[in-house]
């Protein structure tokens, strides 16, 4: 699982950090809400609270959107329920006119596997903020994880997760244990888009989102795996950072594949036990990204489905702010790095693009 802050504005009148409208308008998301839409979202724990969707949609003048439960409601959990709420209200506050639907399981493979089962919504993308160091998970686990995205992809479903909250370290070492440079999964996988962040400004450039949160340093995770060979449709951008930083690899997937607003200082807003609260990291950057596929699915009039098998040929394109300077703790590049990947959306130019290479 990724980090959040259960840090609250004070200011119960006005919000004071970005709003659904805001991120909107600053990714030139197209204008729709997501009609016809079902995005799940995969929770590994933590109870959702529907009195603060509503509180948040009434904030933010949003209809309430529906959302369905599939699986047993876990026990709270103060970080994990803050986690699977800023999830469902970065959805909602994107797309408050599709159905969400929550899906509670043990572990990400079970995940799938529910949605995979699941015969009465017809979910066409999935978020997950949650995540775990590729060292962490056995063998039959990444096996099972790997086959069942490609199942769900098969399905035309767009899976998208988390790259981790860690910068260049896998996430799961407890805080004695020495920290070990590679991916996170379920992120890392060739047929999920990892989603990783930055610091969205106002009125100056994105930069590669960094920061501390409770005396560690937390930042856009992204590196390389050290066991899975990369997909075809990422070689290209591994060659071009490899000719900027000779010391990268070629030959091993790397994450993130694109990326949005992971800022606690330019933070996202939201409600948690009914007070203003500041939504940050990736998990705040991986559920606004889910809402932007879903509007472009919209839009297009299907399911993108593999999503990265469609982005990286527009690599450097205008659909993607790429000229994102700073580090995670590997160097930033233009096109492609690991970092903020391909860069962050411009939703309308993406789907131009998407629909010139459909036709």
């Amino acid at each position: 699982m990724t980090q959040h802050s259960t840090d609250t504005a004070t200011n119960t009148t006005a919000h004071l950090g970005y709003s659904p409208q805001d991120l909107a308008e600053m990714y030139q998301f197209p204008q729709n809400l997501g009609e016809g839409q079902t995005v799940g979202i995969l929770a590994l724990g933590g109870k959702f609270n529907s009195e603060d969707l509503a509180q948040f949609c009434q904030l933010f003048n949003l209809p309430l959107p529906e959302v369905s439960i599939v699986g047993t409601i876990p026990s709270s959990n103060s970080i994990a329920d803050l986690e699977t709420n800023v999830d469902i209200q970065m959805v909602a506050g994107a797309v408050p006119k599709a159905k969400i639907v929550l899906y509670y399981a043990d572990s990400f493979q079970d995940g799938f596997q529910m949605i995979l089962d699941d015969q009465e919504n017809n979910v066409n993308v999935v978020s997950t903020s949650w995540a775990i160091g590729e060292k962490y998970l056995s063998l039959i686990a990444k096996k099972q994880l790997k086959e069942r995205s490609a199942q769900l992809n098969e399905r035309n479903i767009t899976l998208l997760a988390s790259s981790g909250d860690n910068g260049i370290y896998e996430a799961g070492a407890a805080p004695s244990e020495e920290k070990i440079v590679g991916i996170n999964l379920p992120a890392g996988l060739e047929h999920v888009t990892a989603c990783g962040g930055t610091t969205l400004f106002r009125d100056q450039p994105e930069i590669v989102w960094q920061g501390t949160w409770e005396g560690f340093q937390v930042a856009s995770g992204g590196s390389f795996s050290n066991e899975t060979t990369a997909p075809t449709y990422q070689h290209a951008a591994l060659e071009h950072y490899a000719r900027l930083n000779p010391e990268y690899p070629i030959d091993k997937i790397a994450t993130p594949d694109i990326s949005a607003n992971a800022s606690k200082e330019h933070f996202s807003t939201v409600i948690f036990e009914g007070k203003q609260t500041q939504a940050w990291g990736t998990s705040a950057a991986t559920p606004l990204l889910a809402g932007l596929i879903a509007r472009l699915n919209h839009e297009l009039g299907y399911s993108l489905g593999n999503l990265n098998e469609k982005l990286y040929p527009l690599m450097g394109s205008t659909a993607f702010n790429s000229d994102i300077t700073g580090t995670n703790g590997n160097p930033s590049a233009p096109n492609w790095d690991p970092c903020t990947g391909l860069g962050s959306p411009n939703g309308m130019a993406l789907l131009d693009l998407l629909k010139q290479h459909s036709s």
